[in-house]
């Protein structure tokens, strides 16, 4: 299949993921079984395009209809041809050649990976041009120009906001052109430079969005009662997997290509398990001795249950419970491969009122030494996986998403002993369900206090770079730490 073919089907994709409330990789995965003479490298390179495309959508379809208006309608007639959307045809050519400047992939070895394709150095501006001008009923002259006025448009966008970030934004109308610059809406950038503690300058602000554009790398977590980190990446780098250890997580394995784990006999026998590094942090934060009882309130398909009965030797018990009862059955199945038997499931009804405790787990009602909230949030910290939340995300969705966060906290906290630690986290990078949610708890609830999380990681010899010693509260950020977005707040219930 020739390059403009497949830059007309990433379009078709593109679209239906962007009017679909459905998940992305759910809507690209029905797409090629709807279409299953596309092959498997023309599959991958579709579904990394689109996913590109979705990252950087803003900077690439403003330059793509600069680009566009410069060199006007079609010369040439499309007879006989499907209709394309030729916007969207635009967007996602424009994401092939500004890949380089945006590291949102690699378009190069993307390309020569498609079978019959030749990539000469610099032709993949030139080869995106004439497939967008193919597509799109324009000459392949036509073609070549508008990718010289990619390169024209993107120059001019990324000058004018430097500018701008140099000085800060004055007004709507420059704010608005950072939000195109650095792909995420403008109330965002804003959200992120009036944080609650004020630290961000624009240009942090600026590196912050940079960061949530990449793919994120594959991330596993070792079990440590099962084989050792180092053994494991062994292991892995002899079945042909590139990997390397993490950098923060002593657990944490880091996988720099996508690769098959199902083929993998470390991912069968249950000694990996597939777990971002930031979110392996949560089990450290914790610190959990190994006799207590811990609830893992939001517990999912279980990977922070699992880990903290790791590092609790499979001792005492652990809580995994949860209204999503389809995930929650993984639980004990991911149990039983990785070798543990201290942890139990209890899935909750829905019936119950914001704010209360569910009376699934009254009887755990002060009787728990730790309780985990890994509460529901808008994804924010994950968008390099699926963006499509950071331009589906307004300010009224935010605000129900943190109203429903301090209730879920509020709802489980009274499950903490006297004494005993309550854990808040988020896979959000917004200060309105991280920060603001836990000052507002604290508020609420004088008989918690912020407890440093620094003091739990050196436990295990953690370093976090940028915590500081008194910090009770943590936020992780590609750009900082590597790791997904994501938020960790300690705190303990006073005896």
């Amino acid at each position: 299949m020739f390059l403009p073919s497949l830059l007309g089907h990433t379009a078709e994709l593109l679209r239906i993921i962007r009017k679909s409330p459905q998940p992305a990789d759910s809507l690209a995965s029905e797409y090629f079984r709807s279409k299953k003479y596309i092959g498997s490298k023309e599959r991958r390179f579709i579904s990394e395009l689109v996913f590109a495309s979705l990252r950087t959508f803003s900077a690439c379809s403003h330059c793509a209809e600069t680009a566009t208006a410069l060199v006007g309608e079609p010369v040439v007639a499309i007879t006989g041809k499907k209709p394309v959307d030729a916007a969207m045809v635009g967007t996602v050519a424009t994401a092939c050649i500004l890949a380089e400047f945006l590291g949102s992939m690699n378009s190069k070895e993307a390309i020569a990976a498609l079978p019959g394709t030749v990539v000469e150095e610099g032709s993949v501006p030139y080869l995106a041009g004439e497939a967008w001008a193919q597509a799109t009923g324009h000459t392949a002259e036509q073609g070549r120009k508008w990718a010289d006025h990619i390169f024209a448009a993107w120059e001019h966008l990324a000058t004018t906001c430097e500018d701008i970030l140099q000085r800060g934004p004055d007004g709507s109308d420059e704010l608005d052109l950072l939000g195109v610059r650095y792909c995420v809406q403008p109330w965002m950038l804003k959200a992120w430079k009036d944080d609650l503690f004020h630290t961000r300058s624009w240009r942090d602000v600026a590196s912050l969005a940079l960061s949530l554009l990449p793919s994120a790398p594959l991330n596993l977590r070792v079990q440590t009662m099962l084989m050792v980190r180092d053994e494991a990446v062994k292991r892995l780098c002899e079945q042909g997997v590139d990997a390397v250890p993490g950098t923060i997580s002593p657990a944490a394995i880091i996988c720099r290509k996508r690769v098959d784990l199902r083929s993998l006999d470390v991912v069968t026998s249950g000694i990996v398990e597939v777990q971002d590094e930031a979110s392996q942090l949560v089990a450290y934060g914790l610190a959990p001795e190994e006799h207590w009882t811990v609830l893992d309130a939001c517990a999912g398909a279980g990977g922070k249950s699992l880990h903290i009965a790791v590092l609790k030797r499979d001792n005492g018990e652990v809580v995994a419970a949860d209204i999503e009862f389809r995930r929650l059955k993984e639980v004990a199945f991911r149990a039983r491969r990785a070798g543990l038997s201290s942890i139990r499931t209890v899935p909750i009804g829905r019936g119950t009122r914001p704010g209360e405790l569910p009376r699934e787990l009254e009887r755990y009602r002060n009787r728990c030494d730790a309780v985990v909230v890994d509460a529901p949030c808008s994804g924010m910290g994950t968008v390099r996986r699926m963006p499509l939340p950071k331009w589906r995300l307004t300010p009224e969705l935010l605000a129900r998403h943190a109203a429903k966060q301090r209730s879920v906290l509020a709802a489980y906290a009274p499950c903490v002993r006297p004494g005993g630690v309550l854990l808040y986290s988020t896979c959000s990078v917004m200060p309105q369900e991280n920060d603001e949610v836990v000052e507002a708890f604290l508020a609420d609830h004088p008989e918690f206090e912020p407890e440093p999380l620094a003091t739990a990681f050196a436990a295990y010899g953690v370093e976090v770079p940028g915590l500081a010693s008194d910090r009770a509260t943590l936020t992780l950020t590609p750009a900082e730490h590597g790791t997904d977005g994501f938020f960790l707040a300690r705190m303990r219930r006073r005896e």
